[in-house]
């Protein structure tokens, strides 16, 4: 299963904002005993049974009802689903997944309906790239064995058909191939048979066309896909020099109609690969050491981050949000920066007590999404670090928590209508679906889990809460081995007592407001545990 993720409170120094936000159990337990996941596609909501195979179901993102639409085959014991987020396609009545061999041999994609399941290709790398533009469906693979990567196409009625071989991919960390929505055709670079040349080329699933060649690559040459902005796709090609390196910043339309927007000189450097598009006027160029922000209206660029290694594996649009972008910078560790396109705007993205995120919004190729990010409201990114979750803005981050006493493990989010939708673990084999509405954090807990530890034996009342730090417990019964502990969202321990009263006055406000929790044990095991916020 993919990444998971940990959700912890509010940040206590965070600007309180109205709380419009709300935060509810779409549905209590997915099936398949905890093994299946969420994905999107088409802004449609659906739960794959990963791994082991089973229904796939449409989820009513209003009522959590599941609809039956597909079923993947079940799987050998040393077989694996390799299809995650960011690959998950459904079309025609139809889903596309890859099925890898742990054990060597034959792996398949395959396109499974209700009833029926089409092997698409036979034998091929499974950890694969599966794209789509409108109703046709790209996957970038190679047959088991052999170097070259080839790119297919299929429309899931006809066979599948071969669109081009040597398409430029290590591995998954700087394939070039990139979908272009306005023009309904997908780019790609290929390397020409003698491995001499590198080839830019376009097609729409049936017919392709060659955008432009550069001779001699082992010289230096190179292309670098951006990203498209209306219906033209922007790119670069580069030149490495004896005395300088030539970059040169280009647009293709949809006739093939290749212009040069700019050229940029500078000494030993050139871009690497990848990009983003910015409000759709500036494009985010990675160079090696840097990143140079090129504006389109203005016909200027700012470099950012000079000398430090930016993280860029097969950047996507999922790393920009309405006015600012995310990037990692690689030192001895990774950081997670936020930027507006320039270096004034450029700040650590940290918490609001100044711990740094790195919350690495990558998405390799085999995998596409690893599941830990999502932007809401255009603004507000989500991200893990050590398996924690924070929403947060450009100046901070906030954490939300709903276990107070162990992880739920978010992961798996999915922004449908607005809408933010993720799983959390109620245990090993239960898997709740969460759904989020709004730009805040909630301060209800929809799980309702305050009396879970509860015994026989023992009851307790916190109140009031919210309070100004000042509060009551009160308890059914008095106990020398009783202790109370109250802690803040950092895991601090800010007031213990040994002996717990039937009334206990706990004062904490000397401490900032936020969100703390109470924790009464006996003997050392917890029996009771509450989630306060002082304001």
């Amino acid at each position: 299963m993919k990444k998971l993720l940990l959700f912890l409170g509010l940040a206590s120094t965070l600007s309180v904002q109205a709380q419009t936000s709300t935060l509810k159990v779409l549905i209590d337990s997915l099936p398949n005993e905890g093994w299946d996941i969420i994905e999107s596609f088409d802004n449609k909501l659906y739960t794959l049974p990963a791994h082991i195979g089973g229904k796939v179901s449409e989820i009513n993102t209003s009522t959590g009802a599941l609809t039956h639409v597909a079923t993947l085959p079940a799987l050998g014991t040393s077989q694996n689903y390799a299809t995650y987020s960011g690959n998950f396609v459904f079309l025609k009545g139809k889903t596309v997944a890859t099925i890898f061999n742990a054990a060597g041999g034959e792996s398949y994609h395959i396109a499974a309906g209700l009833s029926t399941v089409d092997t698409l290709l036979k034998d091929h790398m499974a950890f694969s790239p599966i794209l789509n533009i409108d109703t046709t469906v790209y996957i970038l693979s190679r047959p088991n064995g052999a170097t070259a990567n080839r790119l297919y196409a299929t429309n899931l009625i006809d066979p599948i058909v071969m669109l081009d071989t040597n398409v430029h991919n290590n591995g998954g960390a700087d394939d070039q191939i990139m979908q272009c929505h306005g023009q309904k055709r997908i780019y790609y670079v290929i390397r020409n048979a003698s491995n001499t040349d590198y080839i830019l080329k376009s097609s729409n699933g049936s017919t392709k066309i060659t955008i432009e060649t550069l001779s001699g690559f082992a010289s230096g040459y190179g292309f670098s896909l951006l990203g498209e902005i209306g219906p033209d796709m922007y790119f670069t090609s580069y030149h490495r020099g004896a005395a300088k390196d030539t970059t040169w910043i280009k647009k293709c339309d949809a006739s093939g109609v290749v212009t040069i927007v700019d050229t940029i000189l500078r000494s030993s450097s050139f871009p690497n690969n990848g990009g983003l598009v910015l409000n759709a006027n500036k494009l985010i160029i990675p160079f090696y050491g840097r990143l140079v922000v090129y504006d389109l209206a203005t016909k200027t660029k700012e470099d950012l981050f000079i000398g430090k290694n930016i993280r860029t594996y097969n950047w996507t649009q999922d790393f920009v949000a309405k006015t600012h972008f995310y990037a990692n910078v690689s030192s001895s560790t990774d950081t997670t920066y936020i930027s507006d396109g320039t270096t004034a705007g450029t700040i650590k993205y940290s918490t609001a007590a100044g711990e740094p995120l790195g919350a690495r919004f990558e998405t390799y190729s085999e995998y596409q999404s690893l599941g830990n990010k999502a932007i809401i409201c255009d603004e507000y990114p989500i991200a893990n670090r050590a398996d924690e979750l924070y929403v947060g803005n450009a100046t901070n981050a906030a954490l939300y928590k709903l276990y107070a006493d162990r992880k739920s493990y978010p992961s798996h989010f999915e922004k449908v209508d607005g809408a933010l939708f993720f799983t959390i673990i109620d245990n090993s084999k239960k898997v709740k679906v969460m759904k989020l509405e709004g730009c805040d954090l909630p301060t209800t807990n929809p799980l309702g889990i305050k009396n879970d530890l509860k015994s026989k034996d023992f009851e307790c009342t916190v109140y009031p809460n919210p309070n100004n730090g000042v509060f009551t417990i009160e308890t059914s019964s008095f106990a020398n081995e009783n202790s109370i502990k109250v802690f803040n969202i950092l895991g601090q321990l800010v007031h213990n007592q040994t002996t717990v009263k039937t009334s206990n006055l706990i004062d904490i406000s000397n401490h900032a407001n936020g969100v703390y929790f109470v924790k009464i044990t006996n003997n050392g095991e917890l029996i009771f545990t509450q989630k306060i916020m002082k304001q």
